[in-house]
């Protein structure tokens, strides 16, 4: 097992979800909390007790809506003799460290942040109407650069191709988010997490997951942010191939997949433009866990658009470095020990539990004259 200074290192904190479900069955987000778990480093036998105030989500992010009793117990710890808790004073430093640290990093991404957009609003007048996205709030109110609400998802054998990705997302319920006495909504982007607890949540986090379980299926995929139909702002999602002109549209609420063929603008009368089926209108931006890419073509409507994002005339890229830093799992600075191995196989035991599971419905199947 490794020490204590060395689990001090693990900054990822534990994430609680609070969910009610009524009698109807409908689900609704309570609460979500994000712990910090490394106090139970400075206790002798491993254990740590706390009373945590939960805060809501949304509008209600600054309200109480319940205290958890938590106690947490660092296994093996308490049966090793070897163990040595830390002192609190070097925990607290190590936290407080780290909360100055991400607070300039945060701080250095806002003023980069705002001279990306100063240089993409010299560029042309109509810029400042396109919906150019960089921030987001999620479910606690935090607003939060887009790119850190990607995270590349691998389904092992849960989801067998990016098809059934598709349709998993598509079954997630859509919910629209309505503000308190009515008004223009609140728009909340949920944490991966926090979506898939309650299984449902507005269209940009359908959006995101699906993108993040297309990247985990090894695809170059974007989360689009645009508008469709009359005019209403939406998200999709789009995977590049290998040749600038291969571009596939998602469409994240309903599974559809749309090939996108551009129309030329500059083409004469005579010449056959393509007739695309897809409900897009106009696109702003797009990105993932590692780009953000802003449209600064003479036109944003998607059917004349070209994905080409190697042009740096057509999109405008942010700095990668700078989103890294901003919505990587770990700062750079924090160095992650491996924890324990599991000693279980869980291929294998999954593979004996379906083969058990088959055995069992085949014989219910037989005895009950189905088969």
């Amino acid at each position: 097992m490794a020490d204590s200074r060395s689990l001090l290192s693990i900054a990822d904190k534990l994430h609680v979800t609070l969910v009610r479900i009524d009698p109807h069955g409908e689900t609704t987000l309570l609460s979500s909390q994000h712990i910090e778990w490394r106090h139970v480093l400075g206790d002798t036998n491993g254990h740590f007790a706390k009373s945590v105030e939960l805060f809501g989500v949304g509008e209600e992010s600054k309200v109480i809506v319940g205290v958890l009793d938590i106690r947490l117990d660092l296994i093996p710890a308490g049966q090793d003799s070897s163990w040595i808790p830390l002192a609190g004073d070097v925990l607290e430093a190590q936290l407080d460290l780290e909360r100055s640290r991400r607070a300039e990093i945060e701080r250095r991404f806002l003023l980069y942040a705002k001279h990306y957009w100063r240089e993409f609003l010299q560029m042309r007048d109509e810029h400042k109407d396109r919906l150019v996205k960089i921030f987001a709030q999620d479910e606690k109110g935090v607003h939060r650069c887009v790119c850190s609400f990607v995270c590349p998802l691998k389904a092992g054998r849960l989801l067998d191709s990016p098809q059934h990705a598709a349709r998993f997302v598509t079954a997630l319920g859509l919910q629209r988010s309505q503000p308190v006495g009515g008004g223009v909504r609140a728009e909340i982007w949920s944490s991966l997490f926090a979506f898939l607890a309650v299984n449902q949540g507005e269209c940009e986090s359908h959006a995101v997951l699906l993108c993040s379980l297309l990247l985990g299926f090894g695809l170059d995929a974007y989360v689009c942010v645009g508008t469709k139909g009359r005019g209403t702002s939406h998200t999709w999602v789009v995977t590049l191939g290998a040749a600038p002109e291969t571009v596939t549209f998602w469409e994240p609420t309903s599974g559809q997949r749309y090939i996108h063929q551009r129309v030329n603008p500059e083409d004469p009368p005579s010449v056959t433009q393509p007739m695309n089926k897809y409900p897009y209108k106009t696109i702003g931006s797009l990105f993932n866990h590692r780009s953000f890419y802003a449209n600064c073509q003479p036109l944003d409507i998607v059917e004349v658009c070209s994905f080409d994002l190697s042009d740096e005339s057509r999109w405008k890229a942010m700095s990668e470095e700078a989103i890294k830093s901003i919505s990587g799992p770990s700062p750079d600075w924090i160095q992650c020990v491996p924890l324990c191995s599991n000693p279980v196989d869980w291929i294998l035991s999954s593979n004996e539990i379906e083969r058990e599971l088959r055995g069992l419905i085949t014989e219910h199947r037989q005895v009950s004259g189905q088969v």
